[in-house]
């Protein structure tokens, strides 16, 4: 028993004794406490009440002293009923004790092996940056939580690391009940630092090189009187950076490291030095990398449960927590020559490169090309330039594994690549959407991409026309009911007949539809999203968009989400013409045939045109979306005066000007984004175009 054990643990008694005003009966207390460590040291105390012991060089587990005894493995009932019974198998093994009182308990305990049949187990004493942290904080991680992924599971890591503790205020609220399910073989491996140096909390507080050693070096000494092997870590570093070229590290933690060096060569203790091996990864890296790939540096938005974002710079994030976990286990493996240590070398599992780049290495950060073991999350990331903007990361095979800037993948047993693509000319298309397919129409409408709208119709011969639906290839035809004022609109065989014809007359970007025999127009009485089409003398505006090659639908004019359908399903039934919500379905399909009758004597109307206001060409605004100043494309039109009028979607007149002469429009760089409805008068003709504000 060393000299800095005995004297540290009188000083940790001490403490406790003026923390509780008992002085008076310091010294019998002291020399109690003597003893003990003396019986811990030469093996003295065996057993544990209330746990399983594991004897590893026998395979034997032992019960504490009971009454009765019935074993269970992996949940099935065995026929052991004595205290100690010998590991058939790895798994988990209980067994359900009862006392002389007939008060009963089941202790429960898992066994893994490797093929020495030891087992290594790894206890990791620290703070919030090692402790295991749930899902709620997610991407929030401590390195011991993700230790478990670097080795095979011949290593069990039994993280105890919690937020917020010093090396004092774990040794006296959370130490003892590990100590003593310490066993031989183990290690215990102890970081702490950071919470010890908060002077204001006599709890927590310690001097680096007096009662912080002090505390360290209990646990050393009280896990070596286990028989179990204690390493030392330093803290880990803080993200905090010296104002010089190239960018520093700052020793955000002062004597702390130092004197967690100086006390493993003291003692003859290894050492894990994070803080020198962080400091030489994080300043190769470069605080751009550190903050937001390592630590908990997010944007907001970026992450669920941090939806205005986080700005810490002590704490991990998963990936952080990963960097860090590979130092340790990097250093473990230069323990070749530690007759302890090296035993763990051969299960730290291999690791398999993840090759990640970008084809615009100037338009986003990315995370580094690193090695990680089969089995851990892997989170890769592109933090953007606002000049540029990320289509997909695709695989080495070139398949698209996300469209997001972040996703994450479980890494497998061999290496791989990734690569983030790059937009180097990011503009919205007109519906707003960043590389979205949506474009201006003929009509000057905003079509296709996520706006679930198909070009619009803005040619047609100058005739009249049948119209077949798509699905039953019947045609749409007025239909008069005894005793009713208007027609409805039924499908019926297609026949020589004025009520299956129609006129289509272009009315600015839109047309009305008028029934040839009747002269009335296709109408809806009220636009809701099931409505019977009929007949009437008010004239109705209808938008034709082209839905492939031949087929259209038919949508009113104001009122885009619902477009005409056919309903029911035979002749005998019925077939009737509604309006309804948009879907993919051939009912909504209807094909436009030019009236292809010889004979125009019979029915003298089909043979003449119709009226067309259009002038051509159509102007065209642009750039659409603009900012501040926009134009007319219309060369035909410089030298005439139109009048230019902009509303909002609700209908709300927002500007206009008259008079305008040439293809330059008013500024309307102050306007709010979004979009807006622009119409250009010029003599009688009026075109009306969708155009987007960014």
């Amino acid at each position: 028993m060393n000299k800095r054990y005995l004297l540290c643990k009188l000083q940790h008694l001490n403490d406790w004794f003026i923390s509780n005003r008992m002085k008076m009966i310091r010294r019998p207390l002291i020399l109690a406490a003597f003893l003990l460590c003396f019986m811990i040291r030469a093996g003295a105390v065996e057993q544990v009440i209330g746990k399983i012991q594991v004897h590893h060089k026998e395979r034997l587990l032992a019960a504490p002293e009971a009454v009765s005894y019935q074993w269970y493995y992996n949940g099935k009932k065995l026929l052991l009923t004595g205290r100690e019974i010998r590991v058939m198998a790895d798994g988990t093994y209980a067994v359900e004790i009862r006392d002389d009182r007939g008060n009963t308990e089941i202790l429960e305990t898992t066994v893994e092996t490797n093929g020495e049949g030891k087992i290594y187990r790894i206890y990791i004493l620290g703070d919030s940056t090692a402790a295991n942290w749930s899902v709620n904080y997610y991407p929030q991680a401590g390195w011991g939580q993700v230790l478990k992924y670097f080795f095979t599971s011949s290593v069990v890591i039994e993280n105890k690391a919690l937020s917020a503790r010093s090396a004092k205020s774990f040794y006296n609220d959370h130490w003892a009940p590990i100590r003593e399910v310490l066993n031989p073989g183990d290690y215990v491996f102890i970081q702490f630092g950071i919470n010890d140096a908060k002077s204001d909390d006599t709890a927590r507080y310690t001097d680096p090189f007096t009662t912080f050693q002090d505390y360290l070096s209990l646990f050393i000494a009280e896990s070596k009187a286990r028989g179990a092997y204690p390493v030392l870590l330093t803290t880990v570093r803080r993200n905090a950076w010296n104002a010089t070229q190239p960018p520093t590290l700052y020793d955000s933690y002062h004597d702390y490291p130092v004197a967690t060096r100086k006390l493993a060569g003291e003692l003859n203790v290894p050492l894990i030095d994070l803080d020198q091996t962080a400091k030489t990864l994080m300043e190769s890296l470069g605080p751009d990398y550190t903050g937001p790939f390592m630590y908990l540096v997010l944007d907001t938005g970026e992450y669920a449960g941090y939806p205005t974002g986080k700005a810490d710079q002590v704490h991990f994030q998963e990936m952080g927590a990963i960097e860090m976990a590979r130092l340790v286990t990097e250093t473990i493996s230069g323990f070749d020559s530690d007759t302890m240590l090296n035993k763990l070398i051969p299960y730290i599992k291999p690791a398999y490169e993840v090759a990640v780049s970008t084809n615009f290495p100037e338009g986003a950060m990315i995370t580094r090309t690193a090695s990680y073991p089969e089995g851990i999350p892997v989170t890769l990331k592109a933090k953007l330039d606002p000049a540029y903007d990320l289509l997909e990361w695709i695989d080495e095979s070139g398949k698209q594994v996300s469209k997001n800037d972040r996703f994450t993948f479980v890494m497998g047993n061999k290496a791989t690549s990734y690569t983030a693509l790059l937009d180097d000319d990011p503009v919205p298309d007109c519906s707003g959407e960043y590389n979205g397919s949506a474009f201006v129409d003929d009509c000057g409408d905003c079509v296709e991409g996520n706006t679930r709208l198909k070009p619009c119709c803005i040619e047609l011969p100058d005739d009249t026309f049948k119209i077949t639906s798509v699905a039953s290839q019947l045609c749409l035809q007025e239909v008069t009911l005894e005793g009713e004022e208007n027609s409805f609109i039924g499908l019926k065989p297609c026949l020589d007949n004025e009520s299956q014809l129609w006129v289509l007359a272009r009315e600015g970007n839109d047309y009305s539809i008028k029934n040839l025999a009747s002269g009335l127009f296709l109408y809806a009485g009220s636009l809701t999203l099931i409505t019977f089409l009929s007949t009437y003398d008010e004239e109705m505006l209808w938008r034709i968009e082209k839905d492939g090659t031949d087929t259209f639908r038919f949508v009113p004019a104001d009122q885009w989400q619902i477009t005409m359908e056919i309903y029911g399903s035979s002749l005998e039934e019925g077939y009737y013409s509604w309006l309804s919500g948009r879907k993919d379905n051939l009912n909504q399909l209807f094909a436009i045939h030019k009236n292809d009758r010889k004979d125009c004597t019979i029915y003298p109307d089909l043979c003449t045109g119709v009226l067309d206001n259009k002038i051509s060409p159509d102007p065209a605004f642009y750039p659409n979306p603009f900012s501040n100043q926009a134009f007319l494309a219309w060369p035909d039109r410089e030298k005439d005066f139109i009048t230019f009028q902009l509303f909002d979607m609700n209908g709300n007149q927002i500007t206009a000007a008259e008079r305008i002469m040439g293809n330059k429009l008013p500024a309307m760089g102050n306007l709010p984004s979004g979009f807006y409805l622009a119409k250009i008068i010029f003599g009688e003709a009026l075109w009306t175009i969708k155009v987007l504000k960014r």
